[in-house]
């Protein structure tokens, strides 16, 4: 019961889906996460169409970098799509008229994420960093995220790490 109060309390301080956010980045958890303050309002985006590497896997770091040195303490426009899981605000992310998303895709630093696509246009992006050998495509054989958190919790993958190195 506390969870389903504290998940309605929840929903009266997001926005409405289809909202447009703008504020300002105060922090990026790693390279598809960070935190925008809106007035005195604090959201979690995720941004919509890509998975980025896990901060623990190959290109993680610098994926986070990538993003971080684009948006970080910056005024960013969100276009609200939905509400994942972890209760984080998923959507398109624009620094003026850059999208963010695009970018991290074109520079190599994220996959076009398939499973949650609308906008088929980014394979073309992806497509092209991976034959230029951009970002994490400078690795050999790199491995999604969605792969990376299907292994076992504490396993270090160390075989797998120095592969993709």
């Amino acid at each position: 019961m506390k969870i389903l109060f504290g998940a309605l309390l929840l929903l009266n301080y997001l926005p409405a889906f289809g909202e447009i956010l703008t504020g300002q980045v105060v922090s990026v958890a790693d390279g598809d996460t960070f935190t925008l303050k809106v007035d005195s309002e604090q959201y979690r985006i995720r941004l919509s169409e890509i998975d980025t590497p896990e901060k623990t896997q190959p290109w993680g770091s610098q994926a986070k970098q990538a993003l971080s040195s684009k948006i970080s303490q910056r005024t960013v426009t969100v276009s609200f799509e939905a509400i994942d899981q972890y209760g984080r605000i998923v959507g398109k992310v624009w620094l003026g008229n850059i999208d963010i998303n695009r970018a991290m895709v074109s520079e190599g630093h994220a996959w076009v994420y398939r499973q949650y696509m609308n906008d088929t246009s980014l394979l073309n992006d992806e497509t092209m960093a991976k034959q230029e050998g951009l970002g994490l495509w400078s690795m050999d054989d790199p491995i999604g995220p969605w792969e990376w958190r299907r292994r076992p919790q504490g396993e270090e993958n160390s075989e797998i790490f120095q592969s993709s190195q």
